[in-house]
């Protein structure tokens, strides 16, 4: 039984085609980039949406620790493992009757640092479940987007949605949100960010050496605005598609595809999904001509610890002379991202529990000094 009318997540949406032709199996990239390949497997990134299983599956679905009660006492939800599926259960008793919805959780959307969600296939539909899990006090929640106290199963993704939470799909249309299951690829994989690889992969393969293969984009190598682009696309919001879903790849001119929302230096800006505007606002990014995304991160790997990105700073500035220095001494040399790049509350990801709301905080990109940043009595992932 449907408690609620399907509601369709606020999400750009264009008509879209499949993924550009060209790309390789991603099995292929094993042969010659094993090392990365496994490395790269367990970040954020890949795990940005999984499939459901064990090892990726953060919510506590032992008896006592997998339901969850609403704002209406009559309503709470059930999270049930039967078998090898995990399921989400909505459970409504009133003196009339008892209704009941179960559905199964298809697709995993988060790697487990802050939170998950989930979606489930209605034929070829894609929709949210109404509950989340939060890894911060390792408890169930409304998902965003849900009001506590309702059993909404209908809240549809869109396709821009997918662009930036998995790397390639088909879609079926119209109507909008309909996709071909069989199509999608999960994570976020090599081709996503080094751009369709087919051509590069059947030259290595018949032996061509590697100078004459260069098929393949290696965004390190890109000019600095192009090096932006790879990752705006994802890290830079929603914006206003162009061009068809999917049209962008690595190394392209982003704004040929997407116009993205642009920074304004006297508006405050939502650390989520827009960590490039941030970036770009910042003295350090418009000095230094040579600072990306890539000074900092090597997506290759887990997400580092907040002091291991001390490293990038320390290239232009000494310890000595920040004002903290003469409290904070040597231990300042781990205290600078904290400081200059907070933590904030993001206000586009909400959950609710009991009437309460729950944000989680992403860093900001805007580096920036901060008069109201307290000194860190412990370093903050």
């Amino acid at each position: 039984m449907r408690f609620a009318s399907l509601v369709l997540l606020a999400c750009a949406v264009t008509t879209v085609r499949a993924a550009p032709g060209g790309y390789a199996d991603e099995k292929s990239c094993v042969a010659c980039h094993a090392d990365k390949v496994a490395s790269y497997a367990g970040s954020a990134h890949a795990l940005t949406t999984s499939w459901p299983r064990d090892g990726n599956m953060k919510g506590n679905f032992a008896a006592g620790a997998n339901t969850m009660a609403t704002v209406d006492p009559n309503l709470s939800f059930l999270m049930e493992k039967i078998g090898a599926d995990h399921f989400q259960t909505a459970r409504l008793v009133t003196p009339v009757q008892t209704m009941q919805r179960r559905e199964r959780i298809d697709i995993i959307v988060g790697s487990g640092r802050k939170a998950q969600t989930y979606l489930y296939w209605d034929k070829d539909l894609i929709l949210e479940l109404p509950v989340s899990y939060w890894m911060p006090t390792g408890e169930w929640m409304n998902s965003p987007g849900y009001p506590d106290g309702t059993a909404n199963f209908d809240r549809g993704s869109s396709d821009r949605c997918l662009e930036c939470h998995a790397t390639s799909f088909i879609t079926r249309q119209p109507p909008r949100n309909r996709f071909d299951p069989a199509s999608l690829v999960l994570g976020i994989s090599c081709q996503k960010c080094h751009g369709p690889g087919g051509d590069h992969v059947a030259h290595r393969q018949a032996g061509a050496p590697p100078a004459a293969a260069p098929e393949i984009v290696n965004p390190a190598k890109l000019p600095r605005a192009r090096q932006m682009d790879v990752c705006a696309l994802c890290h830079g919001g929603v914006g206003k598609p162009l061009a068809p879903t999917l049209s962008y790849t690595a190394g392209d001119i982003l704004a040929r595809y997407i116009a993205l929302t642009p920074a304004n230096p006297t508006k405050p800006v939502d650390p989520h999904g827009s960590q490039v505007q941030t970036l770009t606002q910042s003295r350090c990014y418009q000095q230094s001509g040579t600072l990306t995304c890539l000074s900092c991160h090597d997506v290759h790997h887990t997400e580092r610890r907040a002091d291991a990105y001390v490293q990038s700073c320390l290239v232009c500035h000494q310890p000595e002379s920040c004002g903290k220095f003469p409290t904070l001494r040597d231990t300042i040399r781990e205290r600078c991202i904290d400081c200059h790049m907070p933590l904030e509350t993001t206000a586009k990801i909400v959950m609710r529990l009991g009437g309460e709301r729950h944000q989680p905080q992403v860093r900001t990109h805007r580096i920036g000094i901060y008069p109201t940043a307290e000194d860190p009595s412990a370093l903050k992932n």
